[in-house]
This record gives structure tokens, C-alpha cells and sequence, in this order.
């Protein structure tokens, strides 16, 4: 049904529920697609010793598969089947997706120096960028602005989504690290079954015609 996107409440129960679901189902692409985006990045800082190109590279690819991962979450929660090659598919739009990451990273880099909850919040903001831009097929400056938007208009419950996703991955490292394996691609699709929820197939069209959310 039509409705206002800043009124829908998460049960987080439900959505973990979902993204487990959802995670049983693909397995193998979405433990697989998180691997690779691991492994790339403790790769990219072995084979460049210099700090901050290492830092910018590692952006840089890092992007495209962060693209082609979150498609791929997106599929799996509305129920659609991924394959570990999907995660690729990101570099089709290569500069958005990195210029995205970059922006997103040096953003959150800061607020963590300056602060460790400012840089929270600059993830918070925009931690459905990718989900935007797979879904309609934006640039990654809109994306950006679209998921600080949509959070903002709904701060709470995407607070409550964005802890949920914190606390996967913490305990995941926790389970001496091997566990993230796990809890990072759950994370992950706790977003995207919050972002489905929320918008439902298609999304928001870009000229900001109202979303279609469940009751």
C-alpha cells in the first residue's frame, strides 16, 4: 500500500528472521561474495605498503564488490537465488560504486579521528547508498543524498537496523573472527530486508515519487 516511508517501524526480530532465511537460502553467495571482499582488502594492504594509497586502492576496488554485494542481498531478501559471481556485476558501474566508497570512507574516517560516534553516524547516514543505486540505478552522489534522506527521515528505526548490523559484526569478530563469515553477510541482509521493507521491488523512482512499503 502507498504510505510514508518516515512512519514504518522495523521488528527486528522479523528482519533478522528474513536475512536469515534468506542467508540459509545462498549460502554460498553470500559467505563466498563477503570472502572475496575480505580477502581483497588484507591483500590490497600486504602488496602496498604505503598506509594511505593502500587505504585509497583498497577503496577504489572495494567499491565495485560492495555494489555487486548488496545487489546481490537485495535479490536474496526478496527471495530471488544470488551466485558468488553476482558480486562482479558492481564493476559494471565502476566509478560511481568507488567514488561512493571513497566518499563514504574518508567521511567516516574523519568522524572516527575526530570522534568515534561521529563517524557512526556518517555510516548510519549512508549505509543504504549501495542499495539506492543498484535499485534506481543512480550516481553515486544521489545515492548518497538518497540514503541520508531516508535515514534521516526515520532516524530511529534505521538507528535501530544500523545497531543490529554493528552488533552482527562484532560478534562475529568475536567468534574468533571466523564467525564474521556469518554475521557479516547476515548484517548485510538485515539492511537490505529493512531497505525491501521499506521500498519494496523497485524502489523509489528517482523523481521521488512515493515508495511503496508494507503495512
Amino acid at each position: 500500500m502507498n504510505g510514508d516511508p518516515s512512519g514504518v517501524q522495523f521488528d527486528i526480530g522479523k528482519l533478522v528472521g528474513r536475512a536469515w532465511e534468506a542467508f540459509t537460502k545462498n549460502v554460498p553467495a553470500m559467505v563466498g561474495g563477503f570472502a572475496i571482499i575480505a580477502a581483497v582488502g588484507i591483500a590490497i594492504q600486504f602488496l602496498i605498503p604505503i598506509p594511505i594509497v593502500n587505504l585509497l586502492v583498497g577503496w577504489v576496488i572495494t567499491g565495485p564488490l560492495a555494489l555487486g554485494y548488496y545487489a546481490a542481498a537485495l535479490r536474496c531478501a526478496r527471495g530471488e537465488t544470488a551466485a558468488i559471481g553476482d558480486i562482479f556485476n558492481g564493476f559494471q558501474r565502476f566509478l560511481p560504486a568507488a567514488m561512493a566508497m571513497v566518499l563514504i570512507s574518508i567521511a567516516t574516517t574523519i568522524g572516527a579521528v575526530l570522534c568515534i560516534l561521529p563517524g557512526l553516524f556518517i555510516a548510519l547516514l549512508y549505509m543504504l547508498t549501495y542499495l539506492f543505486m543498484h535499485d534506481n540505478t543512480l550516481d553515486f552522489w544521489p545515492a548518497m543524498e538518497r540514503s541520508r534522506t531516508a535515514v534521516m527521515a526515520n532516524l530511529g528505526q534505521w538507528l535501530l537496523v544500523f545497531l543490529t548490523f554493528v552488533i552482527l559484526i562484532i560478534v562475529g569478530i568475536v567468534l574468533f573472527g571466523v564467525g564474521v563469515l556469518v554475521t557479516g553477510p547476515l548484517a548485510v541482509l538485515v539492511v537490505a530486508a529493512a531497505y525491501e521493507q521499506v521500498y519494496g521491488a523497485g524502489g523509489p523512482s528517482p523523481d521521488g515519487a512515493e515508495p511503496l512499503i508494507e503495512a
